[in-house]
C-alpha cells in the first residue's frame, strides 16, 4: 500500500477548491523565511521573514535592517494547522498546486476541501448546524522554503515590522497569550 503525503492525509481536493491571494497575508521570503510557529488549542502564532516583492503594507515599517521585515501572524479561533511537507521542489505534490497554490506566497482557499472533510468530521456532535460551521471557518496557506503551513481558522491579523531589536520568539509567545 502506498502512503499518501502528509498534505494528501488531511484531505483531496475536488473541483470546487478556489485558490485565492491572501493579499492581508504577507508572503514568506523566498530564500530563508525561518518560520516559527507556535500555538494553544484557539489561537496559532507564526513569525517568518517577508518577501521584498509582496504588495502589502510597507509604510511605516521601523527598525528595519538592511530591508529586513518580519511577519508576526496571529490565527485566532484555530480548527486545524499543520506545518509540514511539501517543500519548494516537491510542491508540485500538494493537492492544490495545479489550483494555482504556489511557494513563496500566502493564500486564501475558498469553498475549500479540507473545511468540508473537517465539516463532516464534526456532524456527528449533537448541536452541529452544517451551514453555520461552512461560514465560521477559512482556509490559509502559507507556502513556505522548507513546508507549508495550512490553518483553518476564523480570522488572522498579521503585524508586519523591521527585524531588527525585537525577540521574535518573545513577541510570539506573547500574541499566544493575548
Amino acid at each position: 500500500m502506498a502512503l499518501k503525503p502528509p498534505t494528501r492525509m488531511l484531505y483531496d481536493v475536488d473541483d470546487r477548491d478556489r485558490v485565492r491571494v491572501a493579499p492581508d497575508l504577507p508572503w514568506p521570503e523566498a530564500a530563508a523565511p525561518m518560520p516559527r510557529l507556535v500555538q494553544d488549542e484557539n489561537r496559532a502564532v507564526v513569525v517568518y521573514f517577508v518577501s521584498p516583492l509582496w504588495p502589502g503594507r510597507t509604510q511605516g515599517v521601523q527598525g528595519s535592517v538592511d530591508g529586513d521585515r518580519v511577519a508576526l501572524v496571529t490565527f485566532d479561533m484555530v480548527l486545524c494547522c499543520v506545518l509540514g511537507p511539501p517543500n519548494d521542489e516537491a510542491f508540485a505534490g500538494h493537492p492544490l498546486a495545479r489550483r494555482g497554490l504556489e511557494p513563496y506566497r500566502s493564500f486564501a482557499i475558498e469553498d475549500s476541501s479540507m473545511i468540508r472533510k473537517l465539516e463532516r468530521r464534526n456532524a456527528v456532535h449533537p448541536a452541529h448546524d452544517p451551514v453555520a460551521f461552512l461560514a465560521r471557518w477559512r482556509h490559509f496557506v502559507v507556502a513556505f522554503h522548507d513546508a507549508t503551513l495550512e490553518v483553518v481558522a476564523n480570522r488572522f491579523r498579521a503585524d508586519v515590522r523591521g527585524a531588527g531589536g525585537i525577540d521574535w520568539d518573545a513577541a510570539a509567545m506573547a500574541a499566544l497569550k493575548r
